[in-house]
């Protein structure tokens, strides 16, 4: 059964703005004004590249002074673009005792800038598909800000939309599982941009926060399902709307989209500067269709400097054989579990070339480790020596997580960096191998195929295991760091 929820007039309740006046402004002008300039002020035009459909993405709900600009970076990328309808997806934060999918399909919302028109077409349809799993549950609406705090991020950039509010108070993989797979079934055909809306960490200390925050963004980056449900069953991450995450990542994954961009982090202690208790972390990740995401640089210009310094202290002390040595961390980032390699090149020459694929060290351990390796432990070259330094430039590539594959045609040369693996063989090339070359994807493939011992069209037949994995390569030829 279907409700719709009507007044005494026979017509829709509308859904009255609640939190304007504390978590937005009430007046109009002054709220389109904030909107406008935290969008505007999202300096995302460096950072991402994009050629084609967005799918959606995670955005923060707190009060506007404090995720606002965290926000911003997403709704920036609305521009210009346009949609039939924006299925939002929140947390249960006040109704007590609810643990249902609520699929509003009541009165149009409200705000201070406007009415929203609800697709109640489309949310009767959601419901209908399974309605011991999904109904219309007032209660679950009436007093939920997680919804209503993304609207007129919405109204100051899209025009002519409608929206579907889903307030989620079961985080069950299957049941995020199920809403996934009906919002793709019913949804087909339709221009529909999905919001999952979440804070991260709560109430923890500044850098407990930062930590946290981080590796819950790269594990819903890389759309490790799994790691993220264990990480939240741990203590590990926290995602107040774990469920509307959860099910935006089953989206992506299902339609075929690309591992999301962390567009921006940013936490409360930021904005107060209050770096010692009730820290909330915000976050902004997209996510479009596989092959669109073309640059996302995680790391800032001196944070690359940083690991570049360190990458060559680390080789230094080796050879001149100083052991043990405590290197202080510079950025918290430093911190966060990532697949690293680290290449060494003597006068254009490639002179060693060491690293992990899988993230199972902190970034900053696993640069120390596999610039002394490239160094000194690669079989294919002697060891460098000390006097060869002054001739010897370094590479550093961040991977983000390896994803599965089941057509090779999917691995783009020069984007990708790509894994293949059949019985006891594999190899790996990354993403600057097949440019520095000049290859195609059939040679790179063939190349790697040798590399792994294999014949070289080993990767036309069956039984070819294929990951890819993008990765972000800066060097010391791009900026020479200063070593002290």
């Amino acid at each position: 059964m279907v409700f719709v929820f009507l007044s005494a007039q026979g017509q829709a309740a509308v859904r009255a703005p609640v939190f304007s006046g504390s978590f937005y402004p009430d007046n109009p002008i002054i709220l389109e004004h904030m909107v406008s300039g935290f969008i505007k002020n999202a300096d995302i035009d460096g950072n991402l590249t994009k050629e084609g459909e967005l799918i959606g993405f995670i955005s923060p709900h707190a009060g506007y002074p404090y995720s606002g600009p965290v926000a911003g970076y997403d709704f920036r990328l609305l521009q210009g673009l346009a949609f039939d309808t924006i299925i939002i997806m929140g947390p249960n934060h006040r109704a007590r005792g609810f643990d249902k999918i609520s699929v509003w399909n009541g009165g149009d919302y409200q705000t201070p800038l406007g009415k929203i028109e609800v697709d109640r077409k489309l949310a009767k349809a959601i419901i209908s598909a399974d309605p011991e799993i999904f109904g219309c549950y007032p209660q679950a609406h009436r007093q939920e800000h997680s919804i209503e705090v993304q609207l007129p991020f919405l109204q100051a950039t899209l025009q002519d939309f409608k929206i579907v509010p889903i307030v989620m108070g079961n985080y069950s993989p299957d049941i995020c599982r199920k809403l996934a797979e009906t919002i793709i079934q019913k949804t087909r055909g339709q221009r529909v941009l999905i919001i999952a809306s979440s804070d991260l960490s709560h109430d923890k200390p500044y850098q407990e926060a930062v930590i946290m925050d981080k590796y819950g963004l790269q594990l819903a980056a890389g759309l490790d399902i799994n790691g993220l449900i264990r990480s939240s069953a741990a203590g590990q991450v926290e995602m107040c709307g774990l469920g509307p995450v959860l099910t935006l990542l089953y989206i992506v994954k299902q339609i075929g989209g690309s591992n999301g961009v962390v567009l921006k982090y940013a936490n409360s202690g930021d904005v107060t500067g209050d770096k010692k208790s009730r820290i909330v972390g915000y976050g902004a990740v997209a996510y479009y269709k596989k092959g669109e995401i073309m640059n996302n640089d995680e790391y800032t210009n001196e944070e690359k400097k940083e690991l570049l310094k360190l990458a060559r202290k680390a080789v230094n002390d080796r050879l001149g054989e100083q052991q043990g040595e405590k290197y202080d961390i510079f950025s918290p980032k430093f911190r966060e579990e990532r697949g690293v390699f680290v290449t060494l090149h003597k006068k254009g020459l490639l002179r060693g070339c060491i690293g992990y694929i899988e993230p199972i060290k902190p970034l900053q351990d696993a640069v120390i480790d596999n610039a002394v390796n490239a160094a000194v432990n690669d079989s294919r070259f002697p060891k460098v020596t000390s006097n060869e330094m002054n001739d010897i430039d370094i590479e550093i590539s961040v991977l983000t997580p390896p994803e599965l594959i089941e057509d090779p045609g999917q691995f783009i040369p020069g984007r990708h960096g790509i894994i293949i693996r059949k019985g006891f063989r594999s190899a790996v090339f990354l993403p600057q191998v097949a440019t520095e070359q000049g290859w195609t994807r059939e040679e790179t493939l063939n190349h790697l195929c040798r590399k792994a011992g294999l014949p070289g069209d080993e990767w036309r037949k069956s039984g070819m295991e294929f990951r890819i994995f993008s990765a972000e390569v800066f060097g010391e030829k791009d900026s020479p760091p200063t070593v002290e």
